[in-house]
């Protein structure tokens, strides 16, 4: 419940004001359902849904389908929105109508609160749709708003990808419509260094994300992939996968990465810069790694 004030606040303080707000209570143990009551009773466009924990997949998905609205807007508890996020992604909307997913820049800060980094992404369709068939980093997922009545046709997220139903979401939304990204700065997105360590480069979260690709490539290429989920066969896929990403090098990459994250992230100190030259002449030698993983994934008939 740390962080839980602040983001309520951010959501209640847009300048665009014509908004119902759904706050997923997951089974949280801590205080945040009082705080979130406390809110709720001031201010009516908050909705409450308490369920036990379920999950991210189960969460996301309860909410989109008890929206309303004609669009839906993601968060995390411990984000902060920027003010005019309502106002700058409607704007965008009202400008191209065969819109389907709108991301943001993001401004990247610690658990206190310090600002490390803005990142931002293309406005292309294309170029959007060249980063997720690579592999490369997409806008995060808290940035992004989407049609809501597009993502329930496509039944909303698929508890098979947790850890990165973000991105197969994105991949099956691809032939539906465009997708387009702000260049303002849309959302304070909190960095804990664990949240690092643990998730965003967690091994469970890379393979999913890559089987999410293949599944995308098998339906590009006129493949069935409902078989994939049938029984113990979708065990026996995410193996393949990951098996083929560590031969292709991908983990090793990922390793490296995220001791140079680590670094970043952490407190200064003197031996920083040196040891992270020291990790870039390693990364290049690998960073042709995802090129392998996809060349091999055409060469193999699973």
């Amino acid at each position: 419940d740390k962080y839980i004030r602040e983001s309520i606040e951010s959501i209640l303080n847009q300048t665009y004001k014509n908004f119902e707000f759904i706050v997923i209570n997951d089974g949280s143990t801590d205080n945040s359902s009082n705080i979130i009551k406390d809110y709720a009773n001031k201010d009516y466009r908050i909705k409450i849904i308490n369920q036990p924990n379920s999950g991210i997949v189960r969460a996301l998905n309860r909410g989109l389908f008890e929206a309303k609205g004609e669009w839906v807007f993601r968060m995390d508890g411990d984000d902060i929105a920027s003010p005019c996020r309502f106002d700058i992604q409607i704007e965008t909307i009202k400008k191209n109508s065969s819109l389907v997913l709108i991301g943001g820049a993001c401004q990247q800060i610690n658990s206190e609160g310090i600002p490390i980094k803005i990142n931002k992404y293309p406005n292309k369709h294309n170029k959007l749709v060249n980063i997720l068939e690579s592999g490369k980093a997409f806008f995060p997922h808290p940035t992004a708003c989407f049609r809501r009545d597009v993502v329930v046709k496509l039944g909303g997220y698929r508890e098979h990808f947790r850890h990165a139903e973000d991105i197969d979401l994105w991949l099956r939304l691809i032939n539906v419509g465009k997708f387009t990204c702000c260049k303002d700065v849309v959302l304070k997105l909190r960095k804990h260094r664990e949240n690092i360590s643990k998730m965003d480069n967690g091994r469970i979260q890379q393979v999913r994300a890559m089987a999410a690709r293949v599944c995308y490539f098998r339906r590009k290429y006129g493949l069935l992939e409902s078989k994939l989920f049938t029984g113990t066969y979708w065990k026996k896929f995410l193996a393949w996968v990951e098996e083929r990403m560590d031969i292709a090098g991908y983990f090793q990459q990922m390793r490296e990465l995220q001791i140079l994250k680590n670094i970043w992230y952490s407190n200064f100190s003197t031996n920083r810069l040196i040891r992270t030259c020291v990790l870039l002449k390693k990364l290049t030698k690998s960073q042709f790694a995802r090129k392998a993983v996809y060349s091999r994934f055409q060469k193999d008939n699973f």
